[in-house]
């Protein structure tokens, strides 16, 4: 996490709404997301491999 003083000292809550003072309070009730599990868990799904995805058949389809 970067620290407070890299953001001149404000917090994000105020940072946000310098940028759009309309935002709803009830955003603040959001948990934070940890970016790097995130990304971590979901490659570890890529690495699983496979798609479940229906296939076209190659050859072309009779219409009557």
């Amino acid at each position: 996490m970067r620290s407070l003083a890299a953001i001149d000292k404000e917090i994000p809550w105020r940072l946000a709404q310098e940028k759009n003072p309309d935002l709803d309070k009830r955003l603040l009730m959001i948990p934070p997301v940890d970016l790097d599990q995130l990304f971590a868990w979901q490659a570890s799904l890529r690495r699983q491999g496979g798609n479940n995805l229906l296939t076209v058949p190659l050859g072309r389809i009779k219409a009557k």
